[in-house]
C-alpha cells in the first residue's frame, strides 16, 4: 500500500469515527388559516397539494348557546373523514374561544377546556392549543399562577384522553417553565411560536435549546411576509435549535399570504422550509 492509499484509508476511518449529523424529526403541518377557506375536504386537498402532513384547526371563537362548531360530533366526523381521504392528520385544535373569554379573569373560559379535550380526542388530534394573546395575555406571575392552577385542574383529564395542553403566549421560556413546574403534569407543555417570541424580544434559538424538546409540544413557524425573505427571523438557526433540543413533533405554518393566493404562498414557504431544514441538518 502506497502513501496515497494509506491517506485514503486514514481519511475514511476518520470520517467513520465522526458522529452522524443529527436529523430533524418533525412533521410539517399548517394552521387552516394559512390555506384557502373551504369545506374540510377542500382544505385537506389543498394541504395535500402543498405537501403538508396535517392541518391544525380552530375550534371556534364565538360560542352559540355555550357551544362551538367543533364540539358537534357530525362536524368532527367530517373533518376526520376528510383527513383520512387525503392520508393526512389533524395536527391539533386551537381553543380559539380564549380570544373572547380570557382564562386569567373570566370563569366562563375554563368551562371550554374539558370539551376541547374531548374534541381533540374525538378528532385524533394530540394537542389542544390554549392561546394567551392581546387582552388575554399573561402579564405577571400572579396571572401566570392563577392560570396554571386552573390548567392543573384539567391536566389529568387531558392525560387520560391522550391529549397535551399547549400553552402559547407572550412570556419568556423561564416563565413558561415556572408555570409547567407549578402545574406538574406531563400533559401540559409549551406551544412555542418562533414568530411571537422573536417579536417579543426573546432569543428564540436560545429559548428552544433551554426548554428542551420534552417541554415543547408543538411549534408555529412564521415570519412577516415570506419565510427567509423579508422578516427578521433566522429560520435556519431556529431549526438547528429545534434539532439540538431533541424536539420531535409538529411544526405548523402560521404564515400570511402577501400575494393573497394562500395555496401558492404556502407552497413557496414550504419550499423554503425544506431547504432550510436541509441546511440546518448539515451543521
Amino acid at each position: 500500500m502506497n502513501r496515497r492509499d494509506c491517506l485514503k484509508v486514514a481519511a475514511g476511518a476518520f470520517a467513520l469515527s465522526l458522529p452522524a449529523a443529527k436529523k430533524l424529526t418533525v412533521r410539517i403541518g399548517s394552521m387552516a388559516g394559512s390555506l384557502p377557506a373551504g369545506a374540510p375536504d377542500e382544505v385537506f386537498a389543498a394541504g395535500k397539494r402543498v405537501g403538508l402532513e396535517g392541518i391544525e384547526f380552530n375550534i371556534g371563537r364565538e360560542p352559540v348557546d355555550g357551544s362551538l362548531p367543533l364540539f358537534k360530533p357530525d362536524t368532527q366526523k367530517r373533518y376526520l373523514n376528510a383527513a383520512n381521504s387525503q392520508g393526512m392528520a389533524i395536527a391539533g385544535v386551537v381553543l380559539d374561544v380564549f380570544h373572547r373569554h380570557y382564562l386569567k379573569n373570566d370563569p366562563v373560559a375554563a368551562t371550554f377546556i374539558d370539551r376541547g379535550i374531548d374534541t381533540c380526542r374525538a378528532m385524533k388530534a394530540g394537542v389542544l392549543l390554549l392561546p394567551f394573546f392581546g387582552p388575554a395575555a399573561l402579564t405577571n406571575r400572579q396571572e401566570m399562577g392563577h392560570v396554571a392552577d386552573i390548567v392543573k385542574e384539567h391536566a389529568s383529564r387531558a392525560k387520560t384522553a391522550g391529549v397535551t395542553l399547549g400553552l402559547e403566549n407572550t412570556i419568556s421560556a423561564e416563565d413558561n417553565a415556572w408555570m409547567l413546574d407549578r402545574i406538574g403534569s406531563s400533559a401540559v407543555k409549551v406551544y412555542y411560536d418562533i414568530g411571537n417570541s422573536t417579536n417579543n424580544g426573546y432569543d428564540t434559538p436560545k429559548e428552544i435549546r433551554w426548554l428542551g424538546g420534552n417541554r415543547i409540544c408543538q411549534m408555529h413557524i412564521k415570519d412577516r411576509g415570506y419565510l427567509g425573505e423579508s422578516g427578521k427571523i433566522d429560520v435556519v438557526e431556529n431549526l438547528r435549535a429545534i434539532r439540538d433540543s431533541g424536539f420531535s413533533g409538529w411544526l405548523n405554518f402560521e404564515t400570511s399570504s402577501p400575494s393573497n393566493n394562500k395555496e401558492e404562498d404556502l407552497k413557496r414557504n414550504m419550499a423554503y422550509l425544506k431547504k432550510a431544514m436541509a441546511t440546518a441538518e448539515e451543521s
